[in-house]
């Protein structure tokens, strides 16, 4: 018999009965949040900083007309979506590492970027 325990109080005579115990598993960490508004946040100093192993959902609003920055490209995750003025777009990443995650344009004249730690 397999029981679910989700507290050593929960075990008490259970144990005794030789039932086997399986831990409950560990909630998922919910991604970390980051907007960034484009084309304003095209610049060298990073948009946000964030924990590298941790998820993030990065959501990408075009509050402007950006010529090739409508297209946002995020090459460590490869993901691509070309956006219209008031629309958004989130692509959730994993970042193993700490460094600089970049996202550009679709033609890699404008950048940005997020400090990972």
């Amino acid at each position: 018999m397999k029981i679910l325990v989700t507290s050593a109080l929960a075990c008490g005579a259970l144990c005794a009965t030789g039932a086997t115990l399986i831990a409950a598993p560990k909630p998922a960490k919910a991604p970390q949040k980051v907007l960034i508004t484009l084309p304003m946040d095209y610049k060298e100093k990073p948009a946000a900083t964030i924990k590298a192993g941790q998820p993030v959902a990065l959501t990408f609003f075009l509050k402007s007309e950006a010529g090739c920055g409508d297209t946002i490209v995020v090459p460590a995750a490869k993901w691509k979506k070309t956006l219209k003025v008031g629309e958004k777009a989130t692509v959730v990443y994993t970042p193993t590492k700490s460094g600089i995650l970049t996202f550009a344009c679709g033609m890699d004249h404008m950048k940005g970027s997020l400090l990972v730690k």
